[in-house]
């Protein structure tokens, strides 16, 4: 039986291997977009991935990207500036305001993979056996599974469904 004690470890090298994962993962997107003169950051580029399917507002874009809608505006206001999206008007609620990408921002989507063949993450998984990946896949799924359903999720899996579509 694993202690409260031996837990709390646990959790703390979880999130530590986290955070080095995801700051790979920031560094290896930043050097893809910077390849392919993208003229966006990681942020930015996350922000229109999620526009991708349809207008999104700022509140539901917040949960997707699961940041504070103070933390988006920014990146929101300089992805208008630079002409990757727009602001739009709800006609049935004046309130709402879809966010929705544009012409330019579709083209640099398009020519712009969320991922490849070049990429860490893709070679350091290609190193691993199909077994190993699909364990490590299992694992991580069911671990955001269980962090969002505390945070407040539907509890049936839909969060860590949102997550996996817009990071595909």
């Amino acid at each position: 039986m694993t202690t409260e004690d031996e837990l709390a470890g646990m959790a703390g090298e979880v999130r530590a291997l986290c955070s080095i994962v995801t700051k790979v993962a920031r560094r290896d997107l930043e050097r893809l977009l910077d390849r392919r003169d993208a003229g966006v950051r990681a942020i930015e580029h996350g922000v229109l991935r999620n526009l991708q399917g349809g207008g999104l507002t700022l509140a539901s874009l917040s949960r997707a990207m699961m940041m504070g809608p103070s933390s988006l505006v920014p990146v929101v206001d300089k992805l208008e500036a630079k002409g990757f999206l727009r602001r739009g008007q709800d006609p049935r609620d004046r309130r709402r305001s879809p966010l929705s990408l544009t012409r330019e921002a579709e083209q640099l989507m398009a020519r712009t993979p969320a991922m490849d063949a070049d990429s860490v993450l893709v070679q350091a998984l290609g190193s691993m056996s199909d077994e190993r990946r699909d364990q490590l896949l299992v694992s991580l799924r069911l671990l955001v599974g269980r962090l969002t359903d505390e945070e407040g999720s539907h509890g049936d899996g839909s969060a860590v469904e949102e997550a996996h579509r817009d990071h595909r």
